[in-house]
């Protein structure tokens, strides 16, 4: 049996939580976040901003980098495998699967955090046997920016890389920094590991496009249930955006400032700074920007955001 490691990488707030609940629906082994079991999260969040600073200004260094950082995660995955491991009471959304009979060779990992450590552990595990295929997870960058400046502005986004955002007085373009500089790393890691094993998701595709979700099952080798997929896009699309922090697979950044939206001062600012990765990722930015003012100005209320 080859044993598949899918990770998704992502910069976060772009949804992460979505995918592993969609999969996880499915019957897979689908994990959002805490699979890495190796250090505090504060010792792992300053060892990925190391990281992220060293692809930014030492590339060959940052490929060649090996150290014992993915030992943990590696042990983490590979119980996973062992029939006989009592499951975490921290891995929930196995957890709330655990009665499905469920396909042995695959796990899924949709947590962001190691995406910096994706060279290392791309190495180390396929150096034992294992096959990674990777899912580069992406949304209208201007959500996303929008996410990155409302929950993490405030802070000059002290958990990310120094070097991405790299703009202290202006936390606007601090996060458009931020998003081009993870998204450019991530394309990166494709063009050197091997872009077969890459494929690009676009979360608006994929939350509404039952083929398009085909296409992401395809790429992987799994089986989809294309009618319990559908109910499960259904459900979920249909859900209110929160006011509060909950959660669930629609969660949502907006209850931060449900007034807040960027001018179209900060889209100017911001659209020359992400076009370049954009046209990568095949995003149309003029049709991000519309998306972006239509959400703000028409469809909060229609979707039933409930004012705080």
């Amino acid at each position: 049996m080859i044993r598949t490691l899918v990770r998704v990488n992502s910069t976060g707030r772009s949804g992460t939580k979505f995918l592993a609940e969609l999969f996880a629906d499915q019957g897979y082994r689908a994990f959002h976040e805490n699979l890495y079991a190796g250090e505090p999260s504060s010792a792992i969040i300053e060892y990925q901003k190391m990281l992220g600073n060293a692809w930014l200004h030492d590339r060959a260094w940052y490929y060649d980098h090996h150290s014992n950082f993915p030992v943990p995660y590696y042990r983490s995955v590979l119980a996973l495998f062992e029939p006989t491991q009592s499951i975490a009471p921290r891995w929930k959304i196995w957890a709330r699967r655990a009665a499905q009979p469920l396909p042995a060779d695959t796990v899924i990992d949709t947590g962001n955090t190691l995406t910096a450590s994706t060279p290392e552990i791309d190495a180390y595990f396929t150096a034992r046997g294992f096959a990674l295929r990777y899912l580069i997870l992406f949304r209208n960058p201007l959500k996303t920016i929008h996410a990155y400046y409302q929950v993490e502005g405030s802070t000059n986004y002290s958990n990310r890389p120094s070097t991405f955002s790299a703009a202290p007085d202006d936390p606007v373009r601090g996060a458009a920094l931020l998003w081009k500089h993870f998204y450019a790393m991530m394309l990166d890691q494709r063009a050197r590991l091997g872009p077969e094993r890459f494929r690009l998701v676009a979360l608006e595709e994929f939350t509404r496009d039952l083929d398009y979700v085909q296409g992401v099952f395809d790429f992987l080798g799994l089986t989809l249930d294309r009618t319990r997929a559908a109910d499960f896009l259904d459900r979920v699309n249909n859900a209110p955006l929160r006011s509060a922090k909950v959660d669930d697979a629609r969660n949502s950044d907006i209850f931060h400032n449900p007034e807040f939206s960027f001018s179209e001062e900060d889209i100017e600012r911001i659209r020359p700074i992400v076009a370049e990765t954009t046209a990568q990722l095949g995003v149309d930015l003029e049709q991000a920007a519309a998306d972006y003012r239509a959400f703000h100005a028409e469809q909060k209320a229609r979707l039933g955001f409930r004012q705080p």
